[in-house]
């Protein structure tokens, strides 16, 4: 994954994320949490 954000607490921050990286945002909503991403990963 790109670490394009280390983290994305704000809601609008995982949203310009979302369309530079659709694969990643799907995954992100998915899991239902609304934690942080920290290189590329779901906390």
């Amino acid at each position: 994954m790109n670490k394009v954000l280390k983290r994305a607490t704000a809601l609008g921050e995982v949203n310009d994320w979302c369309r530079e990286s659709e694969k990643v945002c799907k995954k992100w909503r998915q899991t239902g949490l609304g934690g942080v991403f920290d290189d590329g990963q779901l906390a």
